[in-house]
């Protein structure tokens, strides 16, 4: 890593007011004095250390290369390395828009990508792009609905059924029939053929369990899932194993030495792949470890919470408020709910805002058995 790096005078000025952050908060959160950050932000100062970038880059919610022309582009943040000429797998487009939430971007540039041919399965896929984009979202009515009357005699096409299965998943997980998504989920556990499907139906069939308050269903497939993609190469697969992590967190949020070990694992694996959003959600799953105060936390308080919140997709909201709650009544007794109920009620759309209640208070059963 480089010692100094040049700032993009202009670009932090915007990152800083599109934040909405105080000057003296990002000073002291960096660590620097008021009047050093004014002289960055004035051009006085024109280089910085390379982990200062990076820091405010985490502090404003931005990519470090966005601040500073000598600090490389993340792998997936930018979509300027794509070339609409070449051949591109379909997969790789999921994993752009998984990666860098530049979901229009990435549908504009498959459909004037040349491929030598248009085959079913890229069809799918792209079906599959729109349907993860429509769960982050949480926009039901925007999930693609396919038929599975395919038949399974090449093992191509296998894999092209347990991705319209998987596809169905994500349809039903949006519509609150948890039972359903396991099912379709499971399906894709034995059907699917492609590591990076089976890996985030593992995630998908976990998640159903959770909503459904079938905790130990839940635990189980994200152990099962941990087990066989915890060192995979594949990046959406990377990424799954990283967010059962995070389930693994969820399911017991209460012994700190396993929150603490998940995190870590958590973070090495969005170290990977190059993830957006990933250290923006692990910090408020830190906060089982570091302690909360709603009031008053030097991180996210008041409408820095709020502000950090809807850079998020909509489904990390709910995660990161539903981690936040709990931090809340393990750290501080639960104080001033009301304002996370709020927050929950202005930040999340259906179905997870009346959602948010009841798998708190599951929680809450949870600790006291």
């Amino acid at each position: 890593m480089k010692n100094r790096v040049k700032l993009n005078v202009p670009n932090l000025k915007d990152a800083l007011q599109e934040s909405g952050i105080k000057k003296q908060d990002v000073a002291a959160k960096i660590g620097v004095s008021r009047e050093t950050f004014s002289r960055w932000l004035s051009g006085r100062v024109e280089y910085i250390e390379e982990k200062n970038a990076r820091k405010l880059g985490v502090i404003l919610n931005c990519a470090p290369s966005h601040l500073s022309p000598e600090i490389p582009v993340e792998k997936y943040q930018s979509l300027g390395g794509l070339d609409p000429q070449q051949v591109i797998s379909a997969d790789t487009f999921v994993k752009i828009g998984l990666f860098s939430d530049q979901w229009q971007a990435v549908l504009n540039l498959f459909y004037c990508v040349k491929h030598p041919k248009i085959v079913k399965d890229h069809q799918v896929t792209v079906e599959i792009f729109k349907g993860l984009k429509a769960l982050l979202q949480l926009s039901p009515d925007e999930a693609p609905i396919v038929e599975e009357n395919d038949d399974p005699s090449t093992y191509e096409l296998f894999d092209i059924i347990a991705r319209k299965v998987f596809l169905n998943g994500v349809q039903s997980l949006l519509h609150g029939n948890w039972e359903e998504a396991d099912q379709c989920f499971r399906r894709v556990l034995i059907q699917g053929q492609s590591e990076w499907i089976v890996a985030l139906s593992y995630l998908g069939a976990s998640m159903s369990n959770w909503l459904n308050q079938q905790p130990e269903k839940a635990k189980d497939l994200c152990d099962r899932g941990l087990a066989v993609f915890s060192e995979s190469f594949d990046d959406l697969s990377v990424f799954a194993s990283a967010n059962l992590h995070l389930m693994q967190i969820i399911l017991n949020p209460s012994d700190e030495d396993h929150v603490r070990t998940q995190i870590a694992d958590a973070r090495k694996d969005f170290s990977k792949i190059g993830y957006l959003h990933g250290e923006v959600r692990l910090r408020f799953y830190q906060m089982l470890l570091d302690g909360v105060r709603i009031e008053e936390d030097d991180i996210l308080d008041g409408k820095d919470i709020t502000i950090n919140l809807r850079r998020l997709p909509p489904l990390y909201r709910f995660e990161a408020l539903y981690i936040y709650s709990i931090a809340a009544k393990m750290r501080a007794d639960g104080e001033d709910s009301d304002s996370l109920l709020t927050l929950a009620h202005d930040l999340l759309p259906k179905p997870l805002r009346d959602h948010f209640t009841s798998v708190g208070q599951s929680y809450e059963k949870s600790s006291c058995s």
